[in-house]
């Protein structure tokens, strides 16, 4: 099938780039934003001569370049119902030089960027960058030892983190860029979590994402309210426990860990993903596996809209999932279907054939009424050892009892089976992926969620009057646009998982384990796209 675009009369861009120009003429752009990856994007700069045969004045200025040059790229588009109106450029992408290569054809000369975005530098912090001990001469190059208390966690979490953003070759970029776009540019509502106390139920209450932002990326207040929560899992707060683990592990693993891949993991585990935008983030819940009854999370993609769509995998046979406390080294790890296992909790569905996975419980089942800051921070074993660590669950102070017992308390549709169903819903059905190419949007973000319209209806099915769907989430999304002399042409690449039909949607999510609500997407309403939707249709 010929591949389809949408071209519009009146679409332009251009780079802002350090050292070397603040308007100059992009003729093809990629860009690529993924849930919990950085941005990336590919930029080709025309460097033709000009009309007199001289040589283009950017030319130069190509002895100029060099990694982490700081570079926005800017859309400008119009319709033929913009009017006389100029529209005011839209910033789409803000990163720095990463890559640089050119190719030659005859009477021009392309220079190729690879741009990254300014998150990338925490893909290249560690906590110990410029922070050690001088108690002796001996010591000198001895990592300082963190004693994390009340007092000290706000100034401590500061100095940390403060020197794991500070970039070793250029010492202006967190303060002129990262700064900024990490924390300023987190504004999008996030819900309290729902771990509530055995039986019981919490009501979200609406924070600030930036709130959430400044606890894990900058610096610790304990008395900031979005971490203080109550009624939550035995008491404990559990985005403090996050926090202060992140920082527990850049303290005590210093370079061998980096502030992104611990992010990503802590964040993982409470079913919270990185979803990135033109000029920053959001730090929301993400539930890939939604029911399709809930109407309000999903977008249409019509049958239109695509021309192209390829699909790989099947769903994988599992019939469900344990967690298990007390033993280690067990991700991955499966077990024949009906097997009992002793002191796992979790969801299956024995009816089901398939294997029977067994996975580590998350750390936050560990918490209780004990625990305080500083043994999260410290590392301190929170439990007495053996295959059946003891809790005390919110409100008990009489004698312990088990972690399975925490979890039966809470019942069929406590966090604990939520969880596990969510693990499961993951596994069986991630390996069912698709790649969509068609028109250019704007308006479905990574980790939306989406219906899309099968192209051949009449092939899956006698009613020719019905229209038949799958339904996925959005893992990708990579953006094209050439701008031709004469031609501009544009489209938006889609990359699926968890692909399914109706019948596979059974078993789908309605909500979140652990919190309120989730992130469907309709809150992407970031200024560039509010820009853009006022000159493009869509």
């Amino acid at each position: 099938m010929a591949k389809t675009f949408v071209v519009y009369k009146g679409i332009t861009a251009y780079a802002s780039i350090q050292n070397i120009g603040d308007r100059i003429s992009v003729s093809q752009l990629e860009l690529d934003f993924a849930v919990n990856q950085i941005p990336k994007a590919t930029v080709v700069l025309s460097m033709g001569q000009l009309a007199d045969g001289s040589k283009s004045p950017i030319q130069e200025k190509l002895n100029s370049l060099e990694q982490r040059l700081a570079v926005k790229i800017y859309l400008v588009v119009t319709t033929a119902d913009s009017g006389s109106a100029s529209p005011s450029p839209t910033l789409i992408f803000n990163g720095y030089t990463s890559a640089c290569s050119y190719s030659k054809t005859y009477g021009s000369c392309s220079i190729v960027l690879g741009v990254v975005s300014v998150l990338n530098d925490l893909a290249y912090s560690s906590a110990f960058s410029d922070l050690f001990s001088t108690a002796s001469v001996g010591d000198f190059f001895r990592p300082m030892v963190w004693k994390i208390g009340a007092a000290g966690v706000q100034a401590a979490t500061a100095q940390a983190l403060a020197a794991a953003f500070a970039p070793k070759l250029r010492s202006d970029f967190w303060e002129a860029a990262l700064k900024d776009s990490l924390i300023s540019m987190c504004t999008a509502p996030l819900l309290k979590p729902s771990i509530a106390q055995p039986g019981t139920g919490v009501a979200g209450n609406t924070v600030l994402n930036n709130k959430l932002a400044l606890n894990i990326l900058n610096d610790y207040d304990e008395t900031i309210d979005p971490v203080q929560l109550q009624p939550d899992l035995a008491h404990d707060r559990v985005f403090q426990a996050m926090g202060l683990s992140i920082a527990n592990a850049l303290w005590s693993q210093g370079r061998g860990v980096t502030v992104w891949s611990k992010m990503l993991s802590q964040l993982s585990a409470f079913g919270v993903g990185f979803i990135p935008a033109a000029d920053g983030f959001m730090v929301a819940p993400v539930a890939p596996m939604l029911a399709s009854t809930i109407t309000d999370a999903f977008t249409d993609i019509g049958a239109a809209e695509y021309s192209s769509i390829v699909t790989t995998g099947f769903r994988r046979p599992i019939s469900g999932v344990k967690f298990v406390v007390g033993s280690s080294g067990l991700s991955g790890v499966s077990t024949p279907a009906r097997q009992f296992i002793s002191a796992a909790f979790g969801w299956c569905t024995p009816s089901n054939d398939g294997q029977l996975l067994v996975v580590p419980a998350p750390a936050w089942v560990y918490l209780n009424g004990t625990t305080t800051a500083d043994d999260i921070a410290s590392g301190a074993t929170i439990f007495s050892g053996g295959s059946n660590p003891t809790a005390v669950p919110a409100g008990e102070t009489k004698a312990n009892q088990t972690v399975t017992d925490l979890f039966n308390s809470w019942g069929k549709n406590g966090p604990a089976p939520r969880l596990a169903h969510m693990v499961f819903c993951n596994e069986a059905f991630r390996g069912n992926t698709a790649t969509l190419s068609g028109k250019l949007r704007f308006d479905i973000p990574p980790a939306a969620c989406v219906r899309v319209e099968a192209a051949g209806n009449d092939l899956y099915t006698s009613k020719k009057d019905e229209k038949q769907y799958f339904y996925a989430n959005v893992e990708g999304v990579r953006i094209n646009i050439s701008v031709a002399p004469g031609q501009t042409a544009a489209s938006t690449t889609f990359f699926l998982s968890h692909v399914r039909t109706k019948a596979d949607d059974a078993v789908a999510e309605t909500e979140h384990p652990l919190f309120t609500t989730y992130f469907k997407g309709s809150t992407y309403n970031i200024a560039y796209v509010k820009e853009l939707e006022k000159d493009i249709a869509v």
